[in-house]
C-alpha cells in the first residue's frame, strides 16, 4: 500500500499536470478560433478556383502528359500529416499506427500504439503471448520459452551464475542497432531521453522500458506533460544469433 507521503505526491503532481493542461487549453481555444477563421475567409477563393479548374478541365479534352499517366512501378507514397501540439489526444500516435499498419509487412516488426496513464511512472505493458505469431517464427522460440529467457537474460545481469541468451538494443534512426549502450533500467530495458537517447536515470528522462516474464513495460518519468509523445524503437536478438530477432516500434502519448 502506497505511504501518506507517496500520496501527497502523487496528488501535487496531478495538480500541477492540471493547471499545466488548463492554460494550454485556453490558449488552444484562442488560437483554434483564430485559424477557424482564417480557414473560413479564404472558401471563396478555394470555390472560384476549384469552378475555373473545372471548367478548364471540361473544355481541354483528352489530356496526354508524363505526369498524369500511371507509372510501372507499384509503389505507393503516403504523406501523413501529425499534429506539432499537445492537446491532440492520441491523434499522433493512432495516425503513426494507422500507417505502419498499412506500409509495414515485415513479419519481424511489431508496431504498437498506447496512452500512458497520468502518474509518475506510469505505463502500459505489451504482453508477448498477443504477439506469438511475429516472436515465435521470427525468434526460432515458442513464446513461453522466448519469455523465460528473456527474464533469465535480465537476471543475469545480478546473477554471474546465469548465462544470457537474449539481449535487447534500442534502434537508432538509421535502422541500425545499439549494441554499446548498457541497460540503465531494470531486467532488460533502458531509460531515454526526449529524442529517444539511452539515458541514464535523472532529470532528463522522459520514458522507460523495462523487460519481465510475459511483457515489456513502458512507463514514464516523473512530471512529464499531458500530451508528451514518444516513439521506443527497439529488439530482442539471440546473442549467438542476431539473425533470430523481433522488432518493436511503440508510440505513445502521455495524458
Amino acid at each position: 500500500m502506497a505511504s501518506m507521503r507517496d500520496i501527497k505526491r502523487r496528488k501535487s503532481s496531478i495538480q500541477s499536470t492540471q493547471q499545466i493542461t488548463k492554460a494550454m487549453k485556453l490558449v488552444s481555444t484562442v488560437k483554434l478560433q483564430k485559424a477557424k477563421n482564417r480557414a473560413e475567409q479564404t472558401n471563396p477563393y478555394f470555390q472560384y478556383m476549384y469552378r475555373t479548374v473545372t471548367s478548364m478541365l471540361a473544355k481541354s479534352g483528352t489530356i496526354n502528359h508524363p505526369y498524369l499517366k500511371k507509372g510501372e512501378s507499384d509503389k505507393k507514397a503516403v504523406v501523413v500529416i501529425t499534429s506539432n501540439r499537445g492537446l491532440a489526444g492520441g491523434y499522433n500516435s493512432n495516425i503513426v499506427k494507422l500507417v505502419f499498419d498499412v506500409t509495414v509487412t515485415d513479419p519481424s516488426k511489431i508496431v504498437i500504439s498506447g496512452t500512458l496513464a497520468a502518474g509518475d511512472y506510469a505505463g502500459f505493458s505489451i504482453n508477448f503471448a498477443d504477439y506469438a505469431d511475429a516472436i515465435e517464427p521470427c525468434i526460432g522460440l515458442s513464446v513461453d520459452e522466448f519469455s523465460k529467457q528473456v527474464k533469465n537474460s535480465g537476471d543475469a545481469r545480478g546473477d554471474s551464475s546465469i548465462t544470457p541468451t537474449i539481449a535487447m538494443y534500442p534502434v537508432k534512426e538509421d535502422g541500425t542497432w545499439d549494441e554499446t549502450s548498457e541497460y540503465t533500467a531494470n531486467g532488460l530495458g533502458y531509460w531515454f531521453d526526449g529524442k529517444s537517447n539511452v539515458s541514464s536515470y535523472g532529470d532528463n528522462c522522459v520514458y522507460f522500458i523495462e523487460s519481465g516474464e510475459g511483457s515489456v513495460f513502458v512507463g514514464r518519468y516523473v512530471n512529464i506533460a499531458s500530451g508528451t509523445t514518444i516513439k521506443a524503437h527497439f529488439v530482442y536478438a539471440m546473442i549467438e544469433d542476431h539473425s533470430r530477432y523481433v522488432e518493436f516500434i511503440v508510440s505513445g502519448t502521455m495524458e
